[in-house]
């Protein structure tokens, strides 16, 4: 029994000592924010799994619509007073502003929304920012 406790803790002191030698060092909440607020060419290396096709994050082009927003100021205000609209739901309690607050970057900044009566949903409310640019959703 001793033979089998001594060998246990030493595979044990090994796999720590291993696992712990091999850690990068990781880079605090402030290091990390120094790095990103200098030029894309400084930031650090990601880490890619194989084959993924991945492209640095970059500016998003100008919205198709920019161009055209003098002729569509009636439909920005009537899109804006729908959105703000509470009689539009099943309850004509809530809006798309409930869970898409615009001093929450158009999120609600909850893990989880609330749905109807404060039901709690599967997912959170992504932001609707720039999503003219998204193919899918």
């Amino acid at each position: 029994m001793r033979k089998r406790s001594v060998l246990l803790l030493i595979i044990a002191a090994t796999t720590l000592l291993v696992s712990f030698s091999r850690k990068e060092k990781s880079l605090t909440a402030g290091e990390l924010r120094r790095l990103y607020l200098q030029s894309p060419d400084k930031w650090p290396a990601p880490t890619v799994d194989a084959g993924v096709n991945w492209t640095e994050l970059g500016p998003l082009p100008e919205s198709p619509l920019e161009q055209q927003k003098d002729l569509l100021k009636d439909k920005i205000e009537l899109g804006k007073s729908l959105f703000f609209d509470t009689r539009l739901s099943g309850s004509g309690k809530i809006s798309c502003a409930t869970c898409h607050k615009p001093e929450l970057n158009w999120t609600d900044g909850i893990e989880k929304s609330e749905g109807h009566e404060g039901a709690k949903t599967t997912r959170n409310a992504p932001t609707i920012a720039n999503s003219w640019f998204y193919k899918k959703l």
